[in-house]
C-alpha cells in the first residue's frame, strides 16, 4: 500500500472556491489511477502547536506504488 497523506491551508477561508474548484478536478484523476481518499476531513485536533494546525487533511491510498 502507497498513502499520500496533504495538510492543506486555504488561504482564503471566507472565498474557497478556488480550493473546492481544485478539488473537484482531481477526484476524478485520482479515481482513474487507483487512488481511493480514505480521509477528507476538516475537523482536526491540534496535538500540540494549534498554529500548525492544517485547515484540512486528505488521506489517499493505492494499493502498489506503480499505480501511484
Amino acid at each position: 500500500m502507497v498513502y499520500f497523506i496533504v495538510l492543506v491551508n486555504i488561504k482564503n477561508k471566507s472565498d474557497r472556491k478556488e480550493y473546492d474548484d481544485y478539488i473537484i478536478k482531481i477526484k476524478p484523476i485520482v479515481k482513474k489511477y487507483g487512488g481511493e481518499h480514505i480521509v477528507r476531513n476538516e475537523q482536526i485536533t491540534a496535538l500540540f502547536d494549534e498554529l500548525q494546525k492544517p485547515d484540512r487533511i486528505i488521506i489517499i491510498k493505492w494499493s502498489t506504488f506503480k499505480l501511484f
